[in-house]
């Protein structure tokens, strides 16, 4: 026992020349991999998933170079991601190497995932792991909550934030006479005392002054709304363009609706027809608490 980190490092191309060397982990240096040292080809498998479809480095994985048993971080430019350059591969220096990857979670826990393993000159291909738990809630996006909406109550454009105050909240976009959206409606009713007890926001927007209009025509369809639930515009747009660019959805259909904080996580989704809305926001929102 050394009280130190360590790893184990393998020499030998062939399964029967491998010896085992230990190395000493030493933390906390970064090192920028340069072209010139460059001399295999690393590439990273990886199968994508819903809303993790594309991970990108430095938000949700590193590669770090391990010289003497010290991790020296590789510097990429920002915005390189697994497809445009792990998957296709990437230039690095034969050696060992360590992969780190990590899953936000909506408590602040990350499920992390550390990987040593040995680049040849031949080149190598190692498995990119991003952990989930299903039975917890994981942070699958972002939306910013200074987007600003046209708030019908107070007659005032106001961001989301200065309405939900901080913590979590529903938010989302709607569309009137629109059976989807009516479904939804209905099955927050049937959870209303369970979302008022919530005591949390619920922001739902329209597209346009027009729609709004016209589920005005039909309000009394829905008496039983909880009192935490207001209605809104999204005038300006820079909700459905935070939505929509986000990564969270794959088409402009509506409703769409989220769970989300005032530290700009989101860790709830729910787009198009769906069954159990209500529930579905109640369970997620109790596992918050």
């Amino acid at each position: 026992m050394t009280g130190q980190v360590q790893f184990v490092a393998t020499n030998g191309t062939m399964p029967t020349e491998q010896t085992a060397q230990w190395q000493t982990v030493k933390f906390g240096v970064e090192a920028e991999q340069t072209p010139q040292s460059a001399q295999a080809t690393l590439k990273l498998s990886y199968t994508p998933r819903r809303y993790m479809e594309n991970p990108t480095y430095y938000t949700h994985f590193t590669l770090s170079r391990m010289d003497e048993g010290m991790p020296s971080l590789l510097n990429y430019p920002e915005g390189h991601t697994w497809q445009s350059a792990f998957a296709p591969g990437t230039s690095v220096a034969p050696g060992n190497y360590l992969l780190t990857s990590g899953t936000r979670m909506a408590d602040g826990a990350v499920l992390a995932q550390l990987q040593v393993f040995s680049v040849g000159k031949g080149g190598h291909t190692e498995q990119l792991v991003m952990r989930e738990d299903k039975q917890g809630v994981q942070v699958i996006g972002n939306f910013n909550a200074e987007n600003r909406y046209f708030d019908v109550k107070a007659g005032a454009v106001k961001s989301i934030l200065s309405t939900t105050g901080r913590g979590y909240y529903v938010t989302g976009l709607i569309r009137a006479n629109h059976e989807p959206t009516n479904h939804i409606l209905h099955d927050i009713e049937k959870m209303r005392s369970e979302l008022e007890a919530w005591g949390r926001p619920i922001v739902l927007l329209f597209p346009t002054q027009d729609e709004y209009d016209r589920f005005q025509k039909n309000r009394a369809e829905f008496t039983n709304l909880p009192s935490t639930l207001s209605f809104g515009i999204d005038t300006e747009g820079q909700v459905q363009a935070d939505l929509f660019g986000s990564g969270l959805t794959q088409s402009k259909e509506l409703p769409l609706v989220v769970i989300a904080d005032t530290f700009n996580r989101v860790v709830f989704s729910s787009q198009g027809y769906t069954i159990g809305l209500g529930e579905r926001i109640q369970q997620t929102v109790g596992k918050l608490n």
